[in-house]
């Protein structure tokens, strides 16, 4: 009994939205030519049998039971159908979303005539913004170019220096996959702008970390000569250490305190770096052994040295993870924010966007409630088609 124009179905491709509806008049239009009995027999086979005893009743009571009525109705659906303004609503969800956000276009903040970029379009413009990102650090190579270059090179030289180009590529598109997460979290601090944004990033990536100051450059700094800030190995308490061992203390004891005394003595920064990461880790960069047999006569000395140890390994590993992470932001907020402009010159949206902001339109925009009151006047029912497959933020 709904009217079809208040039911909503949506689905996943195009192909599967033609193929419904097609699948729909088919069966709508066959109606209107069978006879009593046969449509008697559709009808009860799609919400059972009407009226008494219907488990048991025979095509010719179900008639009773049903009426002439009901038949009637059935062979009416089809014109009914084919006379919905509109049509039928049977859409792909991207579709549905643009439909809502040309309609409150002011109130979803995007251009009323706004076009919808294609997954072949959407990759060639990340493509060209990536290359124009690859382009801004080759500016800023050597020292060269603007502030902004120079810390996109220093970047990419970073993200270089760990992984294979492969690697870079595959992990900027599982971070660009998340640009609206992101952008959501950028909206909701009030902040503005790639630097803006990256030290919010670093803010709470430092915090995680439990980092006292989350900013890159102290980051660096810190690892450039880790023994200069190090709170666990202080200069005189390895100075402590390295007497006993040399005193009293095992060969292990002595190469295990000697390069940490040397990354506390060495002339230069380089030298004292290598030194430290001779001292704490093996050549494959796996930290070495805190365990019982790790030092004899210097554990015995000074009981908290293990645990020292330890907590400077740790240190070293959230440094150079903050470190890491904040080399690919750079690069994945400079590539998302030439990405954004390339579709603003454009006036587009692609099937991300269209997602992203009818989501935000529905649950967090100050006009979520005229927009949902006027969808509740049109829609009565809504049926999602692979409802399983259906990601959180289409739900």
């Amino acid at each position: 009994g709904a009217d079809p124009a208040t039911l909503l179905c949506l689905t996943f491709t195009k192909a599967a939205a033609a193929e419904m509806a097609g699948r729909v008049f088919d069966a709508l239009a066959s109606w209107t030519q069978m006879d009593d009995a046969a449509l008697l027999a559709v009808l009860d086979d799609l919400d059972g049998p009407q009226g008494q005893g219907a488990g048991k009743a025979s095509g010719k009571a179900s008639g009773k039971a049903r009426g002439q009525r009901d038949l009637h109705r059935a062979r009416c659906l089809f014109a009914r159908a084919l006379e919905t303004p509109g049509g039928l609503k049977i859409q792909t969800i991207h579709a549905f979303c643009e439909s809502l956000l040309h309609q409150f276009p002011f109130e979803a903040g995007v251009a009323a005539s706004f076009s919808v970029l294609d997954d072949r379009e959407a990759q060639t413009l990340m493509a060209r913004a990536r290359l124009g990102v690859v382009e801004e650090a080759a500016s800023g190579r050597g020292g060269t170019g603007d502030e902004g270059a120079m810390a996109l090179s220093l970047a990419f030289d970073g993200l270089m220096g760990r992984m294979a180009d492969s690697a870079i590529n595959d992990t900027l598109d599982g971070v660009l996959k998340q640009r609206h997460a992101l952008i959501r979290t950028f909206e909701a601090a009030g902040v503005e702008g790639r630097q803006g944004q990256l030290a919010h990033l670093l803010a709470l990536h430092g915090a995680m970390l439990g980092l006292e100051d989350p900013s890159l450059e102290s980051a660096r700094a810190m690892l450039a000569d880790p023994m200069a800030s190090s709170p666990f190995l202080t200069r005189a308490q390895v100075s402590a250490w390295v007497d006993v061992a040399r005193r009293s203390g095992t060969d292990t004891d002595k190469n295990r305190t000697e390069p940490l005394w040397q990354a506390h003595a060495l002339a230069t920064p380089q030298e004292r770096q290598a030194a430290y990461v001779d001292g704490l880790f093996i050549k494959d960069g796996s930290p070495r052994a805190t365990g019982s047999r790790s030092l004899f006569r210097v554990k015995d000395a000074f009981p908290g040295a293990l645990e020292a140890i330890a907590a400077e390994q740790g240190r070293w590993f959230d440094l150079n993870a903050h470190v890491a992470f904040a080399d690919l932001m750079a690069v994945a907020l400079a590539v998302l924010e030439r990405f954004e402009a390339l579709k603003a010159q454009r006036g587009a949206l692609d099937f991300d966007d269209l997602i992203a902001r009818t989501a935000s339109l529905l649950t967090r925009n100050e006009a979520r409630d005229w927009v949902r009151y006027k969808l509740d006047q049109r829609i009565d029912h809504v049926l999602v088609d692979e409802a399983q497959d259906t990601s959180a933020l289409q739900w």
